[in-house]
């Protein structure tokens, strides 16, 4: 999934438009006591301004330059095997960000992001770095991801 640069692909079917303030999901209460990576992913894309911090980060000149008319989409858990028949890691995509310009995929910025909750603990001292998702960034690289990126 090699992704040229300055490739644009029509958007045919807009995902639904979530203002300020909308629930986003409603998730188990012992998922967010236990920092679910799915719940803390949640938490992350439904906090606007944090995530927005990050994506200016991540790409300043894009996140600049972005008109009225463009934005993002965000997929939570989107399976490997939905985008490549080959790709073997990461077995998902924690957060899939696709940014779009008036009613184009901005398909050469797109973000494919790991969320890893770290839980240090005295017994466990001698985890593989792979196990802190080191790996499953590199996988992301290796489909043609353009950026990849990984959250501790």
């Amino acid at each position: 999934m090699i992704v040229e640069e300055n490739c644009r692909h029509p958007i045919h079917r807009r995902p639904p438009f979530l203002p300020s303030g909308s629930i986003i999901g409603v998730l188990p209460k012992t998922w967010i006591e236990r920092r679910n990576e799915l719940a803390v992913s949640i938490a992350f894309v439904g906090n606007r301004a944090l995530f927005g911090q990050t994506y200016a980060q991540l790409q300043p000149d894009f996140f600049w330059s972005m008109t009225r008319s463009g934005g993002v989409f965000i997929a939570l858990c989107v399976p490997t095997s939905e985008l490549s028949e080959t790709a073997r890691r990461p077995g998902d995509i924690d957060i899939l960000v696709v940014p779009y310009e008036e009613d184009q995929l901005v398909l050469d910025r797109v973000l494919a992001m790991e969320v890893k909750i770290i839980r240090a603990s005295y017994a466990r001292q001698g985890r593989s770095p792979n196990d802190f998702g080191f790996s499953q960034a590199d996988g992301l690289r290796e489909m043609g991801f353009p950026i990849p990126a990984l959250s501790i």
